[in-house]
């Protein structure tokens, strides 16, 4: 079930201004798309996104505006809170080690996928998943 509020109400939070956004290994549309509209939305909420695909852009969606956004590495401690979006699975973020080293350290980890449940459910603060969007 997606919860909207609890997640509208961490990023308005003063204690979280500073967001890293994970898209999957390999991306497709929807999660380049995704990824460039969550980040869009943070700044919005006057808050710092950086957005990260392992793999980074690949050349057919580097049309959509902001692409050049989605870098391929970050440093962990820059960050209070993670969002995971569009990953099917934790071992898709193609960041692994990282996102379990965050959880350890207390960092809170945000699920937005349209896929069933996953690994992601148990370990996010918080999921805004719905299964029927793409």
């Amino acid at each position: 079930m997606a919860s909207y509020s609890k997640f509208i109400t961490h990023i308005e939070g003063e204690e979280n201004q500073n967001f890293l956004l994970i898209a999957h290994e390999r991306p497709d549309g929807d999660t380049i798309a995704a990824t460039l509209a969550m980040v869009r939305l943070l700044e919005f909420f006057g808050k710092k996104a950086i957005a990260v695909c392992s793999g980074g852009v690949p050349e057919v969606f580097k049309f959509m505006a902001g692409w050049q956004k989605i870098k391929t590495d970050f440093l962990l401690g820059d960050f209070q809170t993670i969002i995971l979006i569009d990953n099917g699975d934790l071992r898709r973020t193609g960041y692994l080690d990282r996102i379990m080293l965050a959880k350890s350290q207390g960092i809170p980890i945000v699920n937005i996928d349209h896929h069933p449940k996953n690994d992601i459910w148990k370990l996010a603060k918080i999921n805004v998943v719905d299964e029927t969007a793409a």
